[in-house]
């Protein structure tokens, strides 16, 4: 059933069966998951291995692109989706490209682009706010929660690294970084107790997407992963 969302764009329900189907089969292959990316429209990717991925319902030019780096046996790193539709693929060292993102994020990244720097990773706000890692731990943020600029410092200066950023819908963040470290605010108690319990028993926890409508995707152990649809 579609229903209309308030940036005027048809929105279906993730499709959680799909998603849980793939990530199994993923898990008996053991191999990497490297990223689970979703749309505030439904669509999802996720990339796995070296440049596997699986997508559905996603813009046409961001499947022609991953298509394009697959065939090309280029490393995909990352694909990271705006609110609006937009969005930033990185691969190899710090290859990327991107889609009606802002002129700021693409000046970033062809920054370091030819600076030679590693882009690690781009994440998104839900309001129009943005965190891009490179060099294991520097970051270029803009209009993120004013605490989390002092909270990624503070890893910077432990010279620990940042595996991920995150940023749910409804303002809440999640930073992984180290083997198992954790900043987290303002996220659902499922999220937080499953990360805690992830911490506690030493688990290495890779990244965590929040799924759109509610609830997360953890991976640890590079192919382990803990999926709640549900806030």
């Amino acid at each position: 059933m579609l229903f209309r969302s308030n940036k005027s764009v048809d929105v279906i329900p993730v499709d959680h069966k799909t998603i849980i189907e793939e990530l199994k089969q993923i898990d008996s292959q053991n191999k990497t998951i490297r990223c689970i990316a979703f749309t505030s429209f439904g669509g999802y990717v996720i990339l796995y291995g070296n440049n596997g991925y699986f997508a559905k319902g996603i813009p046409q030019n961001a499947s022609a692109k991953l298509k394009e780096l697959n065939e090309a046996k280029q490393e995909i790193k990352q694909i990271a989706f705006t609110p609006a539709g937009g969005y930033v693929i990185l691969y190899g060292k710090n290859g990327w490209t991107s889609n009606s993102v802002s002129q700021d994020i693409n000046d970033k990244l062809t920054q370091l682009n030819k600076g030679g720097n590693t882009i690690e990773s781009v994440s998104f706000t839900s309001t129009d706010g943005y965190a891009i890692v490179f060099d294991k731990n520097l970051h270029f943020c803009s209009n993120i929660p004013f605490e989390l600029y002092g909270k990624l410092d503070e890893i910077k200066n432990k010279n620990l690294e940042v595996k991920n950023i995150s940023f749910e819908e409804d303002g809440g963040y999640v930073v992984n970084y180290g083997k198992n470290g954790i900043i987290s605010d303002k996220i659902s108690t499922k999220t937080y107790d499953k990360l805690a319990e992830l911490n506690k028993s030493l688990k290495t926890i890779d990244f965590v997407s929040f799924i759109t409508g509610g609830g997360h995707v953890i991976v640890y152990n590079d192919y382990g992963y803990s999926y709640n649809g549900t806030k």
